[in-house]
């Protein structure tokens, strides 16, 4: 089995801070939460299988919300990349809404070993903003 690693990236003026990795495994019950680039956004997350491993589809649930506690339902799209290898996934993932308000992204699958970006764009009238979190693939 090949496990991964995930590292929470909090982006602030155009600068990507890395905090420690979070699991070495990331459990179907572990939510962890990201801040959008200008912290509009938080959005909680869970990976719905018990590892992510290479060639395996998976699937993501989250949560978004305000931080202004203004009302909004920005629309969701989801995307990952490997930034030092300058390609993505060879998937299109799908992005559900729930009918709790929650997103389920579906049909991810990394196809390599290594460091890969997982974007969350989150869109409301004509402004988009970006949270995002790294996982490491053995």
């Amino acid at each position: 089995m090949k496990a991964l690693q995930i590292t929470t990236l909090t982006l602030f003026a155009g600068l990507a801070w890395a905090a420690a990795p979070v699991a070495t495994s990331q459990p179907a019950v572990r939510e962890t939460r990201v801040v959008s680039n200008d912290s509009t956004y938080a959005v909680t997350y869970s990976v719905l299988t018990e590892e992510v491993e290479m060639a395996e589809l998976f699937s993501i649930r989250l949560r978004v919300e305000r931080l202004d506690g203004e009302p909004g339902r920005p629309e969701l799209a989801v995307d990952a990349r490997m930034p030092e290898h300058g390609h993505g996934m060879n998937r299109e993932p799908r992005v559900e809404r729930l009918e709790d308000g929650s997103f389920e992204a579906t049909n991810l699958l990394f196809h390599m070993p290594g460091y890969w970006e997982v974007y969350l764009d989150l869109t409301e009238g004509a402004l988009t903003e970006r949270a995002q979190f790294s996982i490491e693939l053995d």
